[in-house]
């Protein structure tokens, strides 16, 4: 015999799930990068390179992602020290590539971007 089971006892069970594992419902969102998508980070890091010092929306509209996405990818690069960044007149916060995100693009990403134009 099949046994139905009601909406509020699935919902039972996963919260207990979730108490006893200790994560809340807003915990199980993705707030971090389970995986690194190559092709966003060197879209990223071409567009910073060509484009200096530029505010976090304006990156993320140009480069064609949603805020969110982008700032996940923007706070994985800034923990491995790609991106940088800069106070402007003391409120805007501007971000450009680092030393080690110049090194990434012209020593991964920019024989990449030759051959895509070609």
């Amino acid at each position: 015999p099949r046994i139905k089971m009601r909406y509020d006892t699935v919902n039972e069970k996963t919260f207990s799930v979730c108490n006893k594992i200790g994560m809340s419902r807003l915990e199980t969102s993705k707030k971090e990068l389970t995986r690194i998508n190559w092709k966003i980070v060197r879209r990223i890091v071409t567009f910073l390179h060509y484009n200096n010092r530029m505010k976090k929306t304006n990156i993320a509209m140009r480069c064609a992602m949603s805020y969110d996405r982008f700032i996940r990818y923007l706070d994985w690069m800034r923990s491995i020290d790609l991106v940088k960044k800069e106070l402007d007149g003391g409120r805007v916060e501007l971000i450009s590539l680092s030393e080690k995100g110049i090194d990434l693009y012209q020593s991964n990403f920019k024989d990449m971007v030759n051959l895509s134009s070609n």
